[in-house]
């Protein structure tokens, strides 16, 4: 019998991609047995677009104080009697793509599926990437596909290993200890078993991140399958440069930087105090010389601080809300 795997699809006011996702979950040369559609409480009108698309019989309670789980069916696209389980989580309350894929992982976990496939709703995986993530031996239980942009096939949506194009890896069949999760990310059972789900509060930016570094501390083997394609736009990320180019910042958009803070002094405390100098003048600089915010550093310096600490209380809605 073969291993099963649960795709884990987290989505927040997307639904026109999520569909997409969706359609090429359902165009698999190797179906997966069950889809887990992670809604994080969007306001766009997803539930009724997954409706009237057929992948749920019925609409979630309104304003409901707890997660909803609806299950149904759909038909594989290019064999109308393959059938697929699906799995729709209405969430209570946004809590990130962290708390999506905590969620997501956890559910396909506890359903006994032998891995997990995981991405967000703006990814697309070419039709043979679950084959080709299914074919790498055994002794890799962490797989990933190659993350290319959607727009420029010849260029990677985030670089690995520094670098941007495709051409670089392409010879390669594995790429050993480097990975863009959660894009098209293979995690068998095993792995949630030993070092457990997703630090979900730490809602967005540093979640995937400290997953790999968690598992890397536990010698478990990554790797990036080039025959493994995964479709994304190309990071949005803006680093600004100063000082000819000797110090880059990475400026994420305003006021969720400051779960950025928080997240990276989590990462700084648990796994890297050596970086904490550099990154703190590197912001230092930024909020004094150059934004010229008295008011934003001292945020700054909170959220960083709270963060190794290891003090995660909910962000405020103002934050919440602009993602």
């Amino acid at each position: 019998m073969s291993d099963t795997v649960a795709a884990v699809v987290v989505s927040y006011n997307r639904k026109e991609l999520l569909i997409k996702c969706l359609e090429a979950l359902r165009n698999q040369t190797h179906k997966p047995d069950a889809i887990f559609i992670i809604d994080n409480k969007s306001n766009d009108g997803t539930p009724e677009f997954l409706l009237d698309k057929k992948y749920i019989p019925k609409l979630p309670v309104n304003d409901s104080n707890e997660n909803q789980l609806i299950k149904h069916r759909v038909c594989s696209l290019n064999n109308p009697y393959e059938n697929i389980e699906t799995n729709y989580i209405r969430k209570c309350e946004n809590d990130g793509g962290a708390g999506g894929f905590f969620e997501g992982m956890k559910q396909a976990y506890k359903e006994r599926y032998d891995w997990i496939w995981m991405m967000d709703d703006d990814g697309i995986p070419d039709e043979n990437q679950l084959s080709e993530l299914l074919k790498a031996p055994p002794k890799y239980k962490f797989r990933n596909a190659l993350v290319v942009d959607i727009n420029d096939y010849s260029n990677l949506a985030f670089g690995l290993k520094g670098y941007n194009k495709v051409i670089k890896f392409i010879e390669k069949k594995y790429i050993e200890n480097r990975a863009n999760p959660f894009n098209g990310t293979l995690i068998h059972r095993d792995i949630p078993k030993k070092i457990g789900f997703i630090k979900k509060e730490m809602f967005i930016w540093g979640d995937e991140k400290e997953y790999m570094l968690r598992i890397r501390r536990s010698n478990i083997k990554i790797i990036t399958i080039s025959k493994a394609i995964h479709f994304h736009p190309e990071s949005k990320a803006t680093v600004q440069k100063f000082f000819f180019g000797l110090i880059n910042i990475p400026i994420k958009p305003y006021p969720i930087c400051f779960l950025y803070y928080r997240n990276m002094g989590f990462l700084h405390s648990t796994y890297n105090k050596k970086a904490l100098f550099k990154f703190f003048a590197k912001f230092s600089f930024y909020y004094l010389f150059i934004k010229l915010s008295i008011k934003d550093y001292k945020l700054f310096l909170k959220y960083y601080l709270d963060g190794w600490r290891n003090s995660y209380s909910l962000p405020n809605s103002s934050i919440i809300d602009n993602h």
